[in-house]
């Protein structure tokens, strides 16, 4: 059951009692049917296989791996 949802950890987190050992646990919202959806997803309407934070690592990671074939 759901106790309550926040931000901790740098993150929005939702809390809720683990049936099994009645401890307190918490997940990321984000992997939670709470979480709100990634905005490029919705303006794109499914059409891109990448967000733009993908393509940025990926432009990131050719860079580098270009530049150290080109090195002797």
């Amino acid at each position: 059951m759901l106790l309550t949802q926040r931000k901790a950890w740098g993150e929005g987190r939702v809390f809720f009692d683990d049936p099994v050992t009645q401890q307190l646990r918490s997940l990321p919202m984000a992997w939670t049917t709470l979480a709100l959806p990634d905005p490029f997803v919705v303006v794109a309407h499914g059409q891109t296989v990448l967000r733009f934070i993908d393509l940025q690592q990926l432009d990131q990671f050719l860079r580098t791996h270009s530049a150290q074939q080109e090195e002797p």
